[in-house]
């Protein structure tokens, strides 16, 4: 790879060394090394930029959780050495609670979540990073309640001037339909999970899985919960759906691996809405919410057979919580 470390074979395995070296290896240090001195980092809590707050953000997660593995379930990529490359990482994170940390003191808790880190790479850098990670699954097996925390997050941001930083990036995703050019494939499993998304997610249009889901579908959701079948997962839909009726998807990156019939999906989408409905997060707020994802789907014969939808419902909670007052 032009301009990549000689040791490094392709995309893949430049990205499971650095997180192995990084983060496995507690070389926090060679962030400076892999990561670009003004990478930004977007997270649905809200996005940040440079070398300093990748390394703050790393060495806060550590103290929480200093026995944490990363342990790699996918790696779904695209793109070359000219043009820079992106990859969609997929990992299962296995931890004990131990250190005071955002979710509190320490309550010697195991736990395992999941979380996906797509990060655009260009000559030996990651230069732009979406992370997302099931806040939800891990405050429910810490034993927490998911709207305390959310407002315990939100107290730490009610003093600030102005109103809460994803309000006015909704209302751009709103007006423009998204925040950049799209990046979508053509690969007939990328088409068909984005078009499905796009229907379901923001058209209501529920009769839709039954065709896009094998009966006998897995599907992994926020909070650590794993769904069996065409009728859960149309419960947890109607869950989210009814909470934001004027739901509107943005689907900014859509790639595949594999051939037509088997193939490996992945999908990053924000999700944008007024929570105007009764649903999975309370009496309505009337609160503008912003939501950043990936999903990963993996197809076969034209149907979703497993999939992993890894998105920061805590997050949401948080911004219905700063709204609501």
């Amino acid at each position: 790879m032009r301009g990549f470390d000689p040791d490094f074979a392709d995309l893949p395995d430049y990205i499971i060394k650095i997180t192995d070296r990084i983060w496995e290896g507690r070389g926090i240090g060679l962030i400076r090394r892999w990561y670009a001195d003004d990478c930004v980092m977007h997270t649905s809590m809200g996005p940040a930029r440079g070398v300093p707050a990748v390394i703050a953000g790393t060495l806060d997660t550590l103290n929480a959780f200093p026995d944490r593995r990363l342990l790699p379930e996918a790696i779904i990529w695209s793109g070359d050495d000219q043009a820079g490359f992106l990859s969609s990482h997929r990992v299962l994170a296995p931890a004990m609670h131990l250190g005071h940390s955002i979710f509190g003191p320490p309550t010697g808790r195991e736990l395992t979540f999941r979380a996906i880190a797509d990060c655009f790479c260009v000559e030996n850098k990651v230069v732009e990073e979406w992370l997302v990670r099931d806040q939800a699954g891990i405050a429910a097996q810490l034993g927490l309640d998911a709207d305390a925390l959310a407002r315990s997050f939100a107290e730490r941001e009610a003093d600030w001037d102005g109103e809460p930083w994803h309000v006015g990036a909704a209302r751009e995703l709103a007006s423009k339909g998204g925040f950049r050019t799209p990046e979508l494939q053509d690969h007939p499993a990328a088409a068909l999970v984005r078009d499905g998304m796009a229907a379901i997610w923001g058209g209501a249009d529920l009769d839709r899985v039954a065709e896009l889901y094998h009966p006998a579908a897995s599907v992994r959701v926020p909070g650590a919960r794993t769904l069996h079948g065409h009728e859960r997962l149309n419960r947890w839909l109607f869950g989210l759906l009814a909470a934001f009726p004027d739901a509107r998807i943005a689907i900014e990156h859509s790639i595949a691996n594999g051939a037509a019939a088997r193939a490996e999906v992945s999908t990053r989408w924000w999700l944008t809405g007024t929570h105007s409905g009764h649903g999975r997060f309370g009496p309505p707020s009337g609160a503008t919410i912003l939501l950043l994802g990936v999903t990963h789907s993996n197809v076969e014969d034209g149907r979703i057979r497993d999939e992993w939808i890894v998105a920061d419902e805590i997050a949401v909670r948080k911004q219905i919580a700063l709204q609501r007052g």
